[in-house]
């Protein structure tokens, strides 16, 4: 491998690990948040979002931001899942198994802390927070797939 292989490597894998160290951090601190003043966040997102999404009002309120809630634990996870495969992917010896075991590690501690901010822990938000965590995962690893099947189709063509 050439020497601007090896730079390019290495200056991925450092982006990478700061954005995944950054969006565990994101993703904590959101825990730390009071239930009530999480509401209110919740609730300023979803007052965006509804008059877009459900235009006659006929989705309550409550189960919308619930929903919204949700998608925002959902869509966190799938980053950090996206961040972490591809930090796998980019080393010498990707282990996926790594990535996923770091992934539900963060969904446990994630609902641990919220147990000390007067908000409720429970395990669906735990599945939840993996299932994204998992999706970013395989939406990454397909799109690695297409882009080797690809360059292979290419170099076959070449020769």
């Amino acid at each position: 491998m050439s020497k601007f292989m090896l730079k390019y490597r290495k200056i991925v894998t450092g982006i990478l690990i700061i954005a995944v160290i950054g969006t565990i951090l994101f993703i904590w601190s959101n825990s730390f948040v009071v239930g009530k003043a999480s509401n209110i966040e919740s609730q300023k997102v979803a007052d965006v979002i509804q008059p877009i999404v459900d235009p006659k009002q006929e989705i309550h309120k409550e189960s919308f931001m619930d929903f919204i809630r949700k998608c925002a634990h959902f869509t966190e996870f799938m980053v950090l899942g996206a961040e972490l495969i591809l930090l796998k992917l980019s080393s010498k010896k990707p282990q996926i198994f790594t990535a996923t075991f770091l992934a539900l590690s963060v969904a446990v501690i994630d609902e641990f802390i919220q147990s000390f901010s007067d908000r409720t822990d429970s395990v669906s938000d735990i599945l939840l927070d993996f299932g994204g965590a998992v999706f970013g995962m395989a939406v990454c690893v397909g799109i690695y797939f297409i882009i080797l099947f690809i360059l292979k189709k290419l170099d076959r063509e070449k020769s």
